[in-house]
């Protein structure tokens, strides 16, 4: 999970001048948020940090159950939200540095490749489906040999999954409550390193690209219903 030395530093905008530098144990792989006179950031530690932004000096500090990797954490007001790899997402009140709220999916992989999208109080996340994630009758439509492959993974289950597909999730920003869960879209490419899949939203419709079902879909934010995929 990265490498010291890491951490956040700040320059003035005007002149280039470096104003201070903060050092993590973890790498900063995401970039920071700013809000107002302060600026958040998280560690592949799951640490999240606020600092005072004209003088670096530490406000406050929350740590999460998983590392913060490849999908910055977004802010929507006060409210950071998180996804963290393996299988979690959380959000934490910038005021206080409280969790509102964490949710753990065990039949899902990598949610920290990708940031959370949101828009209406509606937070839009994807994830690479396991062997535990399709339905059996998604099951019984995938070709035979990934079948067997993925029955082999859950009668001996390894370190390195062999991932089913890819699905998308909306979450109820305020409670963490799945809202809707896309169907499962199969694997039909191998991604080597990174999963994607950060939905752009606009107008109450998102647009998500799903690299190892080598897939973009449109969907409906409020309800998931998927308008088309290519």
């Amino acid at each position: 999970l990265g490498r010291a030395p890491s951490g956040v530093a700040a320059f003035d905008l005007a002149t280039g001048r470096r104003l201070w530098t903060e050092f993590e144990e973890r790498s900063v792989m995401t970039s920071p948020t700013i809000l107002d006179s302060i600026v958040v950031y998280a560690s592949s530690g799951g640490v999240v940090r606020k600092r005072l932004l004209a003088t670096g000096q530490l406000l406050g500090t929350q740590e999460l159950p998983g590392a913060v990797i490849m999908g910055p954490p977004v802010r929507t007001g006060d409210t950071l939200v998180a996804t963290l790899d393996n299988s979690r997402i959380c959000t934490v009140a910038l005021a206080t540095m409280e969790r509102r709220w964490c949710r753990e999916y065990h039949d899902l992989r990598m949610l920290g490749h990708a940031s959370a999208a949101i828009d209406h109080g509606v937070v839009v996340i994807s994830a690479v489906a396991t062997a535990l994630t399709p339905s059996s009758a998604e099951l019984l439509r995938l070709p035979v040999r990934m079948q067997a492959t993925l029955l082999r993974e859950v009668l001996f289950p390894r370190y390195d999954d062999e991932f089913a597909g890819q699905l998308v999730l909306g979450l109820d920003l305020a409670t963490g409550d799945v809202l809707w869960r896309s169907g499962f879209f199969p694997r039909h490419r191998s991604v080597e390193g990174h999963s994607a899949g950060t939905a752009a939203i606009q107008d109450g419709a998102g647009v998500i690209v799903l690299p190892m079902a080598d897939t973009v879909v449109a969907f409906d934010v409020a309800t998931g219903a998927i308008r088309w995929g290519s």
